[in-house]
């Protein structure tokens, strides 16, 4: 995958938008507040958290690796063979 993609900053800028605390959303998800912070610093995390921090702050994080990949796609080279 041509374009690098660090869900951990994604999340900590969605919630910066929604103007909610790690801790806030720690609570949402059933996560204990240390190892969320640890999360929010990996660049990759479980994907049923993802779809429950997804449905928590109201954002299809799912959809920026469709369009990563989308990307990718359309700058690969063609294989004719």
């Amino acid at each position: 995958m041509s374009e690098k993609i660090h869900i951990g900053e994604l999340i900590r800028n969605k919630l910066d938008e929604a103007d909610r605390s790690a801790a806030w959303l720690a609570r949402k998800t059933y996560c204990d507040r240390s190892n969320f912070c640890k999360l929010l610093k990996k660049n990759s995390i479980d994907t049923k958290l993802l779809f429950h921090i997804s449905t928590v702050l109201d954002f299809d994080f799912f959809s920026c690796y469709s369009e990563a990949l989308q990307k990718s796609k359309v700058n690969e080279p063609q294989n004719k063979e």
